[in-house]
This record gives structure tokens, C-alpha cells and sequence, in this order.
């Protein structure tokens, strides 16, 4: 009689737990139609498929880089053609190692700003600033045969901080020929810098460069390509971002001395190669002034837009 008791205990505590699973699973399912009936905000981003090239290592085989796609813009959904070149630049020209070397080279490292992965090549700022400079170059040389051609490359990474754009810049085998290195700040910056750990103040106060993985994305497993497609996946990152953006004033001082350690030694390191770096501040509200709490050295060059 005991043992049919604990039986019946044992089912009927089976039973409880797989209802409870169903209605979470339930739950859940209402909650992520909802999103996508009722508030589609994250739909351009769970349905995108992410570009190879952001899946594989920078600077890989030119002949495994070179790729193109469709790509939908999330506000009017029109369709564009996606680009990346042989140094994995969402750009639409290839650079040869000819062309670095006898070119004048003027490199940008950002996230998705600089990336502009949502809209069409011709918007994107990088393409437009290689077109206007080369222009301006041909009209004032004439029939100078001699002219150097200008480069601008687009090393933007969508999803990544400076830390990883940093170490961008040291894994590119011709970053010797990089005249002019310049970093788009965004005010996320700030978070990525104290989450990902990157950059980090050591005990001596002196900076900590950690290593990582080459690739922010890499190849992801079943799960995780199942869960970057459901839109409440993403409304929960944003709401933990959110909770994670309050910081203490200590924190916001060890981020902040972090940040400048981090980008003063990128910029030292770009002038032992011969090169002038520079930081540019996107056009948000309160971004400069965020920027600005850092303590920049006069001396670092800052193009505030």
C-alpha cells in the first residue's frame, strides 16, 4: 500500500510539473505573438540573417570574404544590396595589398554606425567619403598620372565596443599603412567597455588588455540561432541593457579611465606606425558631454559632429 501511495505521489507530482512547463511554454508563446502582432520593434533583427563574413575571422582568405546579399532597411523595409570586400569592409571594392601600399590609407573602426549595414552602399558614409576625396583629388591634380589614390576603409563591426575594434586594428596585417586611424565613438561604448571586460584598470591602476575571440559572433550553435530569432529574446536583452546602464559613480570612474587608457594606447600605437588617430563623436544628444566626462587629453584629436 505504501509503495502505491508513493506511486500515485510521484505521478501526480510529474503531472504538476509537466502543466507548469506547458503553461510557461504557453505563456511564452502568447507573450512572443504579441511582440510580433502588437510590437514588431525587434523583427529586423530577429529575422536577419547575419552576414557570412561577420560569422568568419577578419582578414581571412580574400577569396572566402569577397560576398554580397539582400538586406531589408527596418524602417521602410526596402531592399539593398549588402556588400562586404576581400578585407571583410562592408564596402563595395576590393582592396589589393597594391592598392594599400600605394594608396593613402584612411582606416574607420566602429560598431554598426559605422558598419551601416541598414542602408543602401550609397548612404553609407565611408562610400561616400572615398568617392568625394578621390573626386576632389582628380579635379585638383588634372592630368597628374602620378596621383595616389585615396582608401577609405570600413572596418565597422555591428554589436562590438573598442576593445574589439582595437584589437581590429592590431590583427590587420598592413595596419602600418594606415595614414589616418579614425575611431567613431558611440555612447554605448561606455557599456560595452565594462561588460566585455576587454579593457580593464588593473590593481596598479595601469591597463589591462585581455584576450578574446577574433570573431564577436563565430559559429553559433542550434540554440542560439533558435533564440536569436524570437523577438522576446530580445526584448529581454533590452530590458536587462537598461537595468545595466545604472552604474555607481566608482563604476562610472573605472569605465571611464578605461576607455581613456584603452583609446590613448590605440592612439600611441597608430603613431609608432606612422599614422595620425583620431576620434570621432556621432551627432546624439548628451553624447558629447558623456564623452567629454572622460578627461581627455588636449591633445587628442576629436572631431565632434
Amino acid at each position: 500500500m505504501p509503495g502505491n501511495a508513493l506511486k500515485r505521489l510521484r505521478a501526480h507530482w510529474l503531472a504538476a510539473a509537466l502543466l507548469v512547463m506547458l503553461s510557461v511554454a504557453a505563456g511564452l508563446a502568447v507573450c512572443e505573438a504579441v511582440l510580433r502582432l502588437a510590437h514588431p520593434r525587434y523583427a529586423h533583427i530577429a529575422s536577419a540573417r547575419l552576414p557570412r563574413p561577420l560569422a568568419a575571422s577578419p582578414f581571412a582568405n580574400p577569396e572566402e570574404m569577397t560576398w554580397q546579399d539582400s538586406w531589408r532597411r527596418p524602417d521602410t523595409h526596402e531592399q539593398h544590396l549588402l556588400m562586404y570586400n576581400n578585407l571583410g569592409g562592408r564596402q563595395h571594392r576590393d582592396f589589393s595589398d597594391r592598392d594599400l601600399r600605394e594608396g593613402v590609407n584612411v582606416a574607420f573602426f566602429g560598431d554598426s554606425f559605422t558598419e551601416n549595414r541598414d542602408i543602401a552602399a550609397p548612404y553609407s558614409f565611408t562610400e561616400v567619403l572615398d568617392h568625394l576625396l578621390n573626386e576632389r583629388t582628380r579635379a585638383r591634380s588634372g592630368a597628374v598620372a602620378t596621383v595616389r589614390r585615396i582608401n577609405v576603409l570600413n572596418f565597422g563591426f555591428a554589436g562590438t565596443g573598442p576593445g574589439y575594434q582595437h584589437a581590429m586594428y592590431l590583427d590587420f596585417p598592413h595596419k602600418a599603412l594606415l595614414r589616418h586611424v579614425f575611431y567613431v565613438h558611440h555612447g554605448n561604448d561606455f557599456s560595452n567597455v565594462r561588460r566585455s571586460g576587454l579593457w580593464a584598470i588593473d590593481a596598479g591602476g595601469d591597463l589591462l588588455v585581455r584576450s578574446m575571440s577574433r570573431s564577436p559572433h563565430g559559429d553559433r550553435p542550434a540554440w542560439r540561432r533558435l533564440l536569436s530569432g524570437l523577438h522576446l529574446a530580445y526584448l529581454l536583452i533590452d530590458a536587462y541593457q537598461r537595468l545595466a546602464e545604472t552604474d555607481t559613480a566608482d563604476e562610472s570612474r573605472r569605465t571611464d579611465r578605461a576607455l581613456r587608457a584603452g583609446v590613448l594606447r590605440w592612439r600611441a600605437e597608430v603613431e609608432e606606425n606612422g599614422g595620425a588617430f583620431h576620434v570621432v563623436v556621432l551627432p546624439v544628444p548628451g553624447m558629447a558631454r558623456r564623452f567629454a566626462e572622460a578627461e581627455w587629453p588636449a591633445s587628442l584629436d576629436v572631431l565632434d559632429l
